[in-house]
């Protein structure tokens, strides 16, 4: 097995650089949404530095007890189009898409499923950033903000953040 350990001095540097990228662009999120348990801190993190309300949603694909519908959060990105929310996304690692395309199905499902305007949603006022970004994922939208893309082989390496085994350094 291969480690990929992230430090602390890295993780901050990753995530000034999303904001940093968030800032020059023409966007800026109304809020924003950690995939629970992984995105928490970097979803707090960037928040904080944008000053603006920050949520989570627990998406746990490996047993399912632990995964949350909120029907409230794309109902804000979906809303009339001048009530309608940004919302930035943020998870820590894009491994396989599998999360990340979990989120896309749940809010598309939870609000009108097959209006045409949820293809101008994703990726205008739902953005997602992570910290880092597998290039063999195969997550159906783009990842608008990363702190560094990897390509990672299957099955073989471990990413560590600094906040995963905390305990252990």
């Amino acid at each position: 097995m291969q480690y990929y350990p992230i430090k602390q001095s890295d993780l901050n540097g990753f995530l000034a650089d999303i904001c940093r990228d968030i800032a020059r662009s023409d966007w800026k999120p109304d809020y924003v949404v950690g995939i629970g348990r992984g995105g928490a801190i970097p979803a707090v993190m960037i928040s904080q530095y944008f000053d603006v309300p920050c949520h989570s949603v627990a998406v746990n694909l490996h047993n399912h007890s632990n995964t949350e519908h909120n029907c409230w959060i794309p109902c804000d990105a979906f809303g009339e189009e001048s009530t309608r929310k940004n919302i930035l996304v943020v998870d820590d690692l894009n491994e396989t898409g599998e999360t990340l395309n979990w989120v896309v199905e749940d809010w598309q499902s939870s609000c009108l499923p097959d209006s045409p305007e949820w293809d101008t949603i994703w990726n205008n006022n739902v953005k997602f950033a992570v910290v880092a970004d597998n290039t063999t994922s195969k997550f159906s939208k783009n990842i608008d903000f990363c702190g560094f893309e990897i390509n990672l082989p299957k099955d073989d390496y471990l990413i560590t953040f600094p906040y995963t085994r905390w305990w252990q350094m």
